[in-house]
């Protein structure tokens, strides 16, 4: 019987795992495609946990490596990167295949695969963050699967070279796609991260040079920006970022640091996007001053691209708009 849950990043590539077997055979072994010169440690890298401990090694073979326990159960927890395993399609559907690349191995086998016989039953689950959802879901063996809030179980009998195929997207698709739509200004950039949706704007476009009060074009801007978020249940945080160049002149009878520049940039979008029908209870400020920089502040270049506003559309229920900085198993 052999049953694992991998945990997927909200950046959708990078994985924690955990697995387990039980079988009546005497022994149990892990294959490793065989790597020259390889330890037992170079395979076991990305290993967190192993149970029991009491295994042996075995590098004898021609074509695989080989962890050897000395009963037929095993557990392990283990970290992964699946980037090569996904692809992404033109409408920004993510599709990961778990044997993408894979061939047959000299044994015959390939996939999730148990030798002498088949896995009398096969548990594989995969918990998705909240930013994903799942759009559908395959394997090359029959089972039952079964989709619960974010997590996507397959269940099997009797089966052996299992591959999954499994189609997931981001919940702010939607949002970007409106948002590229409505905001077509060349100042304005928008892209998809991590932590959700970003736009951002060339500087000056929300704020004169050294000024936290919106200026025109900025409240037109916003303006837009509510329209397009004001119906969604997304939170809007609010970053403010600075370059590295310190306050000077008489800038310094205002704001002591880039500390209270960003803040302040940060805390006037907040009350502008309440003020144009957000609810306050989405809105969020945060300030980082020069500490987060979008881009190299050792050149000017850099330092304009530094001084941007940008909002994030967070997958976890977020928007944020930052008055400083553009910022599967």
């Amino acid at each position: 019987m052999s049953e694992s849950i991998t945990f997927i990043d909200p950046n959708g590539v990078d994985t924690i795992s955990y697995s387990s077997l039980k079988s009546r055979a005497g022994s149990y072994s892990i294959y490793f495609v065989k790597r020259t010169d390889a330890t037992v440690d170079d395979y076991l890298e990305h290993y967190l946990y192993i149970n029991p401990l009491g295994y042996q090694f075995d590098n004898s073979g021609n074509n695989f490596d080989k962890i050897i326990f000395p009963n037929g159960a095993y557990s392990s927890i283990n970290r992964k990167n699946i980037a090569g395993a996904v692809t992404q399609s033109d409408d920004g559907t993510r599709i990961y295949n778990s044997c993408r690349d894979c061939k047959k191995l000299p044994n015959g086998h390939y996939g999730s695969w148990y030798d002498p016989e088949n896995f009398k039953k096969f548990t594989k689950a995969w918990v998705f963050p909240s930013n994903f959802e799942v759009v559908k879901y395959t394997s090359n063996r029959k089972g039952e699967w079964k989709l619960r809030y974010n997590t996507l179980t397959y269940y099997g009998s009797n089966v052996n070279d299992l591959i999954f195929e499994i189609y997931f997207r981001s919940k702010s698709i939607e949002t970007m796609s409106d948002l590229r739509r409505d905001l077509t200004d060349d100042n304005i950039e928008i892209a998809e991260g991590d932590d959700g949706v970003r736009v951002s704007f060339s500087e000056n476009v929300l704020f004169s040079s050294g000024s936290a009060e919106l200026n025109e074009s900025g409240q037109k801007v916003l303006n837009k920006l509510a329209e397009l978020v004001k119906d969604k249940d997304h939170s809007v945080v609010v970053e403010g970022h600075t370059d590295d160049i310190p306050i000077q002149g008489s800038l310094k009878d205002v704001y002591d640091t880039n500390w209270e520049l960003s803040a302040a940039r940060s805390l006037a979008v907040v009350r502008y996007l309440a003020s144009v029908g957000i609810s306050e209870n989405r809105l969020e400020s945060r300030a980082f001053a020069e500490h987060r920089p979008r881009a190299d502040n050792s050149t000017a270049e850099g330092r304009a691209r530094g001084f941007q506003p940008v909002l994030r559309d967070s997958h976890r229920g977020e928007i944020a708009h930052n008055s400083e900085r553009t910022g599967c198993g």
